[in-house]
């Protein structure tokens, strides 16, 4: 299994994972050997990556941190818990929120090996659900890293889950502006989180830190943050936590208005915000089950050469293992090696390229 860009995508290769949108509908099933009509089909959904299968990528493969059947019930509930706010102003299904919030920590506390080794890949029109449902596991992961209890993981996982359901009351004219909004425009959309907090603390059923969580998750280290300007110290851990999650999946995302950054894009500016936007040891945490540079992505070596990463090493996640493909002169070898970058300190990846080819 390898990652290509859809503008690499040519007919007769093989499809190595379904593409599903938020509600769990299969676009292309897994298996399927793509036509020049499965290609656009999917490029005008917005779908700017591929799984493929074919013989240098044999025998790479790797699981997502949740099953399917979960990550897209989750989907389909923040999805309906969302449409409840925007046409009835009043938060439903807390049962249902409480079902999916504890499937994904259940799953992720049975998962020996949580890393997180996969580029997500939605269509852009399910931006919104995939991002709420990305964060919960991405903050959840992070707080199993920081030894929280079940409860606490539950807490943290509403408030990550729903952390952006207050921009439900935020013009939706406003919300989906591709260009810079005015001053205006940008304090409307900060009201988001207080919206968010009342929204939850008004629900009996949902518990104050996860209200809490999603008051502060604009909120910044130092301070320039949102909507009280609190510094580290004064903001809940929950909401911390929230807030790198929150960062590291938007700017991985594809939107209509550009291109999601690579895993190691997104990791080196947090590290690089450590104690100025962010608390740098919750950023470490964080990276720590972060795989950089996700299985099956292409990559060019210091060395010239080419190859596919086939595993990456929860211990060292900016030097995985590299299959490879192509010397530097491009190539092709007869036989494919692999090496672990852990053992090799002198070769390091300078590139990920959208293929191979």
């Amino acid at each position: 299994m390898r990652r290509i860009g859809i503008n690499q995508a040519k007919p007769g290769i093989k499809l190595a994972r379904s593409v599903i949108n938020a509600t769990g509908n299969v676009l292309v099933r897994q298996g399927v050997t793509l036509t020049s009509r499965y290609i656009e089909r999917l490029r005008e959904k917005g779908i700017s990556q591929l799984y493929i299968e074919d013989d240098i990528s044999e025998g790479i493969e790797t699981e997502d941190l949740i099953s399917d059947e979960t990550r897209y019930y989750t989907q389909s509930v923040v999805k309906e818990v969302m449409n409840d706010i925007l046409w009835q102003n009043r938060l439903n299904r807390v049962p249902e929120i409480t079902k999916v919030v504890n499937n994904i920590v259940d799953e992720l506390l049975s998962n020996d090996n949580i890393l997180v080794n996969m580029k997500d890949i939605r269509m852009i029109d399910d931006y919104t659900f995939g991002h709420c449902t990305n964060v919960c596991i991405l903050s959840v992961i992070t707080g199993i890293e920081l030894g929280y209890n079940e409860l606490r993981l539950r807490d943290l996982g509403v408030g990550a889950l729903l952390h952006d359901i207050g921009k439900m009351r935020i013009p939706k004219h406003i919300l989906q502006k591709p260009g810079r909004l005015t001053s205006e425009e940008y304090e409307q959309v900060k009201q988001h989180t207080i919206y968010g907090f009342e929204i939850l603390k008004d629900c009996d059923d949902i518990r104050a830190p996860a209200a809490n969580a999603a008051l502060g998750h604009h909120e910044r280290f130092n301070g320039t943050g949102y909507p009280r300007g609190l510094t580290g110290e004064d903001t809940h851990e929950y909401a911390k936590v929230i807030a790198i999650a929150d960062v590291y999946d938007a700017m991985t995302s594809d939107r209509v208005y550009r291109m999601g950054m690579e895993p190691y894009e997104a990791g080196s500016y947090l590290t690089s915000m450590g104690d100025i936007l962010f608390d740098s040891e919750l950023v470490n945490t964080f990276i720590k089950n972060i795989a950089l540079y996700p299985v099956g992505s292409s990559v060019i070596l210091s060395t010239g050469e080419k190859g596919l990463v086939s595993k990456n090493h929860g211990h060292h996640p900016n030097r995985p293992t590299i299959r490879i493909i192509y010397d530097p002169y491009g190539e092709k070898y007869d036989t494919y090696r692999e090496i672990n970058l852990a053992e090799w300190p002198e070769i390091t990846i300078t590139q990920i390229c959208e293929d191979l080819n």
